[in-house]
């Protein structure tokens, strides 16, 4: 399984994704479980982070995003974000659901996975996470880490990700 976490730390709530797969990273740790993960930090998500995954590796996509309630946290299908209308838009220069129709054309299909996004409300340079952002990272990381079981890669004992 591959995590790609989207986002710029300079930009306020755009940094939300970035914090919350540290902060699943630093859970897993201290709670002793091994994923089956790789998480990478992506900054923008571009074509290339998707188009070489083999079509063995799920994928979860994060990223704080403009057009649903701060703080409100989705999860979608990332083929029904490529093929869908107009949805959550992210604050980086080329949209989701570009680099998702790219990513098809040039693999042929998309990787299965899905995206996890969580609402933004601050993506000035300089800003700091919102109070609304900074309320519900808990319950970010919780929806990663059940994202992650879902699709099959939690590998605490019990089946967990890990234990909150």
């Amino acid at each position: 399984m591959l995590v790609l976490a989207c986002g710029e730390r300079s930009r306020g709530d755009d940094a939300a994704a970035l914090v919350a797969a540290e902060q699943l990273l630093a859970r897993a740790d201290e709670a002793g479980v091994r994923f089956a993960v790789e998480i990478r930090l992506v900054g923008q998500l571009e074509p290339d982070d998707l188009a070489g995954v083999g079509p063995e590796v799920r994928v979860v996509v994060l990223d704080a995003v403009r057009g649903i309630p701060p703080g409100a946290i989705i999860h979608r299908p990332l083929a029904d974000l490529a093929s869908s209308g107009p949805g959550p838009r992210s604050s980086h220069v080329l949209p989701l659901r570009d680099v998702l129709a790219l990513v098809a054309v040039l693999r042929g299909a998309l990787p299965e996975g899905s995206f996890v996004g969580l609402g933004g409300e601050s993506f000035e340079l300089g800003a700091a996470l919102s109070p609304a952002v900074r309320q519900v990272l808990p319950a970010y990381v919780e929806a990663i880490g059940q994202e992650i079981d879902r699709l099959g890669a939690g590998s605490a004992p019990g089946g967990g990700w890990a234990p909150a």
